[in-house]
């Protein structure tokens, strides 16, 4: 079987390994490529952006399956070209993309979806969304584990509390608002915040040094970067709310911070339910925040108990071999 992997980012080679600067490249197309062609697929990883370079190759149009990752530019005349051939077409969905902040995504994926021969979504949450609005069979595959498996650590300084919250930009405003409330711990232990994202102005004159007297270092992110903060920080926060977007978000964060060895206190999202005997969920974080410092060794527990859970349903091999089920099945 020959499959061309369609994505909105360039790939390319880091330390010896394919890699790109999206998360859902990362982890939703190279994961799943490289274990294709272990297992002796045609994958072909092209950018959308770079269409020119490729859209007239022969190679291209000899491909069974067509994978359309998260994209920004419309391909619709692409698939309906690769609908008259007769190829298959899998598009496969990260995001809430008929909500804000990724509803300007919404036409492009409206036209496209109907084109599709299968729709794959990161959640289970996502999967229902795209139900009640297509007429297909959506197959929820979710993100692969990312990054390397440390021993678990929770040993905070008696006078000191590390704190780290990454993801996306456009996530930063649920941390923004629960900021204040973080002053409340200022009593106990001073706080230090290490926010790795990819910084816009905006933020980083709202995330300053001593932003309501947390201090606070703003780290742009990169794979080298994201690994030392993993290492350094004592707890990982995931503040959230209840809008559409965030209910239907993946857990690669919770699965990516305990693998690293570090616990995390989070908003209940439903995709992390499934991690709750492993972590803190809740509306208050403060709160599990100070259960945590009272209660170091069963955090230790917890995360340890989380890794052989995450081995055993979230690790390459295993995700990536829905991938290929969903292949093998496509109509």
């Amino acid at each position: 079987m020959k499959i061309v992997w369609i994505n909105s980012d360039d790939i390319y080679m880091y330390e010896n390994h394919l890699f790109s600067e999206r998360a859902s490249v990362r982890l939703r197309c190279i994961e799943p490529a490289i274990y294709l062609k272990q297992k002796g697929y045609e994958v072909s990883l092209v950018n959308i952006f770079n269409w020119p370079e490729w859209i007239n190759s022969p190679n291209i149009y000899n491909a069974d399956i067509f994978v359309f990752g998260k994209t920004f530019l419309n391909p619709l005349p692409l698939i309906q070209h690769l609908k008259k051939l007769g190829k298959k077409v899998v598009i496969d969905v990260c995001d809430n993309i008929f909500v804000p902040p990724e509803d300007g995504l919404k036409e492009i994926y409206e036209s496209m979806l109907p084109l599709a021969n299968t729709v794959t979504a990161a959640s289970q949450e996502l999967a229902k969304v795209l139900n009640s609005r297509i007429r297909k069979k959506v197959f929820t595959i979710p993100d692969c584990v990312e990054g390397s498996k440390l021993s678990p650590l929770f040993n905070p300084n008696i006078h000191t509390l590390k704190l780290l919250w990454f993801g996306y930009p456009n996530n930063l405003f649920t941390l923004e608002e629960f900021l204040p409330k973080l002053s409340i711990l200022r009593t106990e232990k001073t706080i230090h915040l290490s926010i790795v994202t990819k910084w816009i102005k905006y933020y980083s004159e709202i995330f300053k040094d001593k932003c309501n007297g947390i201090h606070i270092r703003q780290v742009e992110w990169s794979p080298k970067k994201m690994a030392q903060e993993l290492f350094n920080c004592d707890l990982v926060i995931i503040p959230s709310d209840n809008e559409p977007a965030n209910l239907t978000k993946t857990a690669n964060r919770v699965i990516t911070s305990l693998y690293a060895g570090r616990y995390v206190v989070a908003f209940p999202l439903p995709a992390y339910l499934e991690f709750q005997s492993f972590v803190s969920l809740g509306e208050d974080l403060i709160e599990n925040i100070q259960f945590c410092l009272e209660n170091p060794d069963i955090i230790k527990k917890r995360i340890a108990m989380g890794q052989e859970y995450i081995e055993k349903h979230y690790s390459p091999t295993i995700i990536c071999r829905l991938w290929e089920s969903v292949f093998t099945r496509a109509d």
